[in-house]
C-alpha cells in the first residue's frame, strides 16, 4: 500500500499504521529500511522462502538486508574515456575489503585514476554517491577553485579528492564517476556501481543523512499559578 498513491495517501496509511501497533501485533512486510526502523520491534529477514536472520535489534536486521544488495557496474558513454580504478582511503589506509564498513564521522579520500583520450582540451569530473536504491544521494564536482571545473587533460591521471565527513545513515552505497568533455559536455565516460561501501551504525534513522546535535537544555520550574498568569 505505500509504494503506491500521492504522498497524502501513504501518510495516511503510515498513520494507520502507527494506530494499530499501539494496540495489535502487526506483521510489516517492506524493503523501505526507514519504514522498518520506524514501526519494528523485530525483524525477520528472508530470500527465497528463507529465513536468513530473526532479531529482536532492528538494526541487525537491516545490516543484513543491506549485506545482500549487490551493486552491478555499468558504463555507458562514447567510450573515449575510462574510470580505470576508485579506491577509498581512511586514515592513512586504503580499504582493501571488497565491501568495506566506513565508520560514521570519518573522512575518506577517494583515489581515482582516469583515462582520456585526445586530442581535446579537457575533461570535467563528477562524483556522486548512490544509495541500494540506485538514487543519488552526494555530489561532488571536482573543482579547481570555489567557481571553476577543475580541466583534467588527456592521458591518464590520478586525483586524489577529499571527500566529505561521513554523516549518512546506515546502508550500502556506491559511487558514479562522471566524465565529460570540457567543451561539449558530451559525456565520453560514466562508470556507477563503483566502490561499494558500507555504513553502520547501531541505530538507523529517517533521513539519509544523520547530524546529532549536542544541545544546552533547562528545566524551567514553575508553579500553576504561574503558568496561568
Amino acid at each position: 500500500m505505500l509504494a503506491v498513491g500521492d504522498i497524502g495517501f501513504v501518510i495516511k496509511c503510515l498513520n494507520t499504521v502507527r494506530r494499530l501497533t499501539a494496540n495489535s501485533a502487526v506483521v510489516f512486510v517492506s524493503r523501505n529500511m526507514q519504514f522498518i526502523s520506524s514501526f519494528c520491534t523485530r525483524v525477520i529477514v528472508m530470500q527465497h522462502g528463507a529465513t536468513l536472520l530473526d532479531s529482536p535489534n532492528p538494526a541487525e536486521g537491516i545490516d543484513r538486508y543491506y549485506a545482500l544488495v549487490k551493486f552491478e557496474q555499468q558504463t555507458f558513454g562514447t567510450g573515449e574515456a575510462e574510470v580505470l580504478g576508485l579506491d577509498l582511503v581512511v586514515d592513512g589506509e586504503t580499504l582493501m575489503d571488497a565491501e568495506p564498513k566506513v565508520k560514521r564521522g570519518s573522512r575518506p579520500t577517494a583515489l581515482l585514476r582516469i583515462k582520456v583520450r585526445g586530442p581535446r582540451h579537457g575533461v570535467h569530473v563528477l562524483i556522486n554517491v548512490l544509495d541500494q536504491a540506485m538514487s543519488p544521494v552526494i555530489s561532488t564536482p571536482i573543482r579547481e577553485t570555489e567557481a571553476k571545473m577543475l580541466c583534467v587533460p588527456p592521458g591518464e591521471s590520478r586525483l586524489e579528492i577529499p571527500l566529505w565527513e561521513i554523516d549518512l545513515n546506515s546502508g550500502k552505497y556506491s559511487f558514479v564517476v562522471s566524465i565529460k568533455d570540457a567543451d561539449t559536455s558530451i559525456t565520453l565516460a560514466r562508470a556507477q556501481g563503483l566502490r561499494p561501501f558500507i555504513i553502520s551504525i547501531e541505530e538507523t534513522y529517517w533521513g539519509k543523512i544523520v547530524r546529532p546535535a549536542i544541545v544546552r537544555s533547562e528545566l524551567l520550574a514553575t508553579t500553576i499559578d504561574e503558568f496561568r498568569k
